[in-house]
């Protein structure tokens, strides 16, 4: 987990270290399909793993103007 003080404020932790797993993904995907977001993977140029989701809506409920998220 390349940032476990990030995961432990935005999701809490189940063992007291800080985790983030692959459930908790797919409800945040999942919520963000439902919303209207955009979902878009993240990928290391050098091997393409992906290291992460950035949430993109062109406009947000609470203001109308583009938010961009990570996710």
């Amino acid at each position: 987990m390349s940032n476990p003080d990030y995961v432990n404020l935005t999701e809490g932790t189940n063992d007291g270290i800080g985790t983030y797993t692959k459930e908790q993904m797919l409800r945040d995907l999942h919520i963000a399909e439902l919303t209207g977001r955009k979902v878009i993977g993240i990928f290391k140029k050098e091997d393409q793993n992906l290291i992460g989701f950035l949430e993109y809506w062109e406009k947000a409920d609470v203001d109308q103007v583009p938010w961009l998220g990570l996710l």
